[in-house]
């Protein structure tokens, strides 16, 4: 529980940051190793805390959190659907796209010695945007060169579909199961919305690529990515 100073713990802030990111009571269990009650009791404690004081005044002693005070207090009232991110080459849409994302131990996986077909997913576009400014994108610069185009896709999944977290790694989750190509949503690395039948982004991804002008589909599409 918070501490006598005032402050919360640093493992009820993690548990919180991942209730506002949508993971339900049991996955957050899951991670910490508790119940779902003990997690409610913990996020609720939490949520007094920093409602009470303020967030930094709640923070402990060294830690930081990404999340605003706001934000942290918009914990979902029940578990509920939740929107992901992943990132694929452009290369791979049109497969994606006819049999949706499968799990698998990838190139980068291997290298880490994954040993569990999975598929990989950013929380947050914050999340997405920061990997890909940094890790992700030497990443694929190294592995598809320079040029490389990517696609994001976001993903909506239900709640009875589990996620994988790990307290140790905040900005990245998995899960286990397919995902069918019906929960998906494709845009650019730009944020440009993609659709069946394929933009030429897609069919062309081996050059130099240029995404067909948009239609006033695509333009309503784009709020899905927002």
């Amino acid at each position: 529980m918070g501490s006598r100073s005032g402050k919360i713990t640093e493992r009820q802030l993690r548990m919180l940051e991942l209730r506002s990111q949508g993971a339900t009571l049991k996955e957050v269990g899951d991670a910490f190793g508790i119940t779902s009650e003990g997690v409610r009791i913990n996020v609720n404690m939490a949520i007094h805390y920093i409602s009470q004081r303020g967030l930094q005044q709640v923070l402990p002693e060294g830690a930081t959190t990404q999340y605003s005070h706001t934000e942290l207090l918009q914990v979902p009232p029940k578990d509920r659907s939740r929107c992901f991110f992943h990132v694929t080459p452009m290369e791979n849409v049109q497969n994606i796209m006819e049999h949706g994302l499968v799990p698998q131990i990838g190139e980068r996986s291997g290298a880490q010695g994954e040993e569990t077909p999975a598929i990989y997913l950013f929380p947050t576009r914050d999340d997405m945007d920061n990997a890909l400014s940094n890790w992700l994108g030497e990443w694929f610069e190294d592995a598809y060169g320079p040029d490389a185009e990517l696609a994001v896709i976001k993903v909506s999944l239900p709640k009875d579909v589990y996620v994988h977290y790990d307290r140790t790694v905040p900005y990245e989750c998995y899960v286990t199961e397919p995902i069918p190509s019906k929960q998906l949503f494709f845009f650019t690395e730009a944020g440009e919305p993609l659709r069946k039948p394929l933009d030429r982004a897609i069919s062309d991804a081996s050059g130099r690529v240029s995404v067909a002008d948009l239609s006033s589909a695509h333009q309503r599409t784009a709020e899905i990515f927002k």
